[in-house]
């Protein structure tokens, strides 16, 4: 989930999901990108954030709030 030009800033797991926080520069620009993995017994689902470095704090509480919302078909 890194790509040649990124450096990884943070690896994390918990019961319930995994994530990987990168950093990367674009155009000059330093950005931060987030995987995280939520972890169900049959399945994974991945939500995936980027944004300038400057928005990442909000990005990133965005992104696990999606995450946590998430639950697979079926599943109440």
């Amino acid at each position: 989930m890194c790509a040649l030009n990124q450096t990884v800033v943070h690896v994390e797991r918990n019961a319930e999901s995994e994530w990987i926080d990168l950093a990367y520069d674009h155009a000059g620009i330093p950005w931060r990108q987030r995987h995280e993995v939520m972890l169900y017994p049959d399945r994974q689902i991945v939500v995936t954030m980027q944004s300038p470095i400057q928005f990442a704090e909000q990005a990133t509480a965005a992104a696990r709030a999606v995450a946590r919302s998430l639950r697979p078909y079926g599943v109440a």
